[in-house]
């Protein structure tokens, strides 16, 4: 057996413990021109940061970045490089980006079965290729300044797995799993990843889905509070609502057989199991165009 005096205690400074200042800053957010980017930017806005909103949307980023005070980009966070570039051009005008906040993304639902493999792959390449590609683009920059902030808007289905929702669930499981790892591999420097657990938002991403009946469906704007929280105060897990957390975590605390009981309770096992196609029409008629996010 080893000595005790032998184990190595690790000292408290070598735990991130963070604070961050939003005056000044620039941020740059991905799919910023509705739902929850939109209400991250605006939020950043009243926080005195110069934001950048990005969208695959010209027409409608345009026009929305003008209205609030942002400057907009056309950004396909699905092309790594565009990302790269992007970063990179700011850096070259001495406007270094100090947050990325990694939103943009998009969902389908369904059996299993019944998603073509194009479908599977754009949700993957977007919700999860997207959040690793402006990693890509962040973290060289941020690492040469030695400070930082990413954001990636993660989801309560990237911890509690969601039936006829699996391949958007599994995109989010490994935005879950990005954040934790990246921030044991940045332990040592002043670069923080925030990952964000809403639980269903109001937004048209969820239109036509009858919401579970815990925890509560909130607003955009909830999120985007949740995001500045998250940032000011250094967080590497922030959940909205805060009772998202014990959601999120109480199933791998459970037998399996308590795990389906809370599940059929709180409604989660089939919130996307039937879904109101005509309330979810021009949803979906947007995402199987090219304006996937």
């Amino acid at each position: 057996m080893r000595n005790v005096t032998q184990l190595r205690i690790i000292p408290i400074t070598q735990f991130k413990i963070m604070k961050h200042t939003l005056k000044g800053k620039r941020a740059l957010v991905t799919g910023g021109a509705r739902g929850i980017g939109l209400s991250i930017c605006k939020a950043l806005i009243e926080n005195d940061v110069k934001v950048i909103l990005t969208d695959i949307d010209r027409e409608s980023g345009s026009e929305i970045a003008s209205r609030i005070g942002a400057e907009f980009h056309f950004l396909d966070v699905t092309d790594r490089q565009q990302f790269i570039e992007l970063f990179k051009r700011y850096a070259a005008q001495n406007q270094p980006i100090d947050i990325l906040v990694n939103n943009a993304g998009f969902m389908r639902v369904g059996s299993f079965t019944s998603l073509t493999e194009q479908e599977e792959r754009d949700l993957l390449n977007v919700n999860l290729l997207g959040v690793v590609n402006g990693v890509h683009a962040a973290l060289p920059l941020m690492k040469k300044n030695n400070k930082g902030c990413i954001v990636n808007i993660g989801s309560l289905a990237g911890e509690v797995a969601m039936p006829f929702g699996a391949i958007y669930s599994s995109a989010k499981f490994g935005v879950t799993a990005l954040g934790d790892a990246l921030n044991l591999e940045l332990r040592d420097s002043d670069i923080n990843v925030c990952t964000v657990f809403p639980a269903m938002v109001k937004t048209e991403l969820i239109a036509g889905i009858s919401p579970p009946r815990f925890p509560r469906t909130i607003t955009a704007e909830h999120v985007a509070s949740a995001v500045i929280n998250g940032i000011k105060k250094g967080k590497q897990r922030v959940y909205a609502p805060k009772s998202g957390v014990f959601f999120g975590k109480l199933p791998s605390l459970l037998p399996n057989f308590l795990v389906n009981v809370l599940a059929s309770v709180s409604g989660a096992n089939t919130i996307f199991k039937t879904v109101d196609s005509g309330e979810r029409l021009k949803y979906s008629s947007r995402i199987q165009s090219n304006n996937l996010q």
